[in-house]
């Protein structure tokens, strides 16, 4: 791992593999509110929420021979992460969640 000063690493790791796994760099001025990890020996998820911008941040790791039960599984949880963040904000808020495929 690499530390980068003034920055604070979130990560999911795969465990009993080799490469691979996910990790966001978030600069020390952003409060973090959540933190949510997804791992099932396949596939990895990290997630941070920043309220003070209404910002999920998100990493996934799919290998390419993964099965799509197990992404299904990992797109589960990123949507229950959604939701839970959805009730932290004010519901006049609601109508500003957008998701951005890149």
């Amino acid at each position: 791992q690499v530390s980068i000063k003034g920055y604070s690493v979130y990560r999911s790791d795969r465990d009993k593999r080799v490469g691979g796994g996910c990790l966001l760099y978030l600069h020390d001025q952003l409060l973090v509110k959540e933190v949510s990890e997804y791992n099932d020996q396949e596939n990895n998820m990290v997630c941070c929420y920043i309220e003070s911008s209404h910002t999920l941040i998100v990493s996934i790791y799919r290998p390419p021979d993964s099965k799509s039960s197990g992404f299904s599984s990992l797109l589960s949880h990123l949507q229950d992460t959604i939701d839970r963040i959805s009730l932290l904000r004010k519901p006049q808020d609601a109508r500003y969640i957008h998701t951005r495929r890149l």
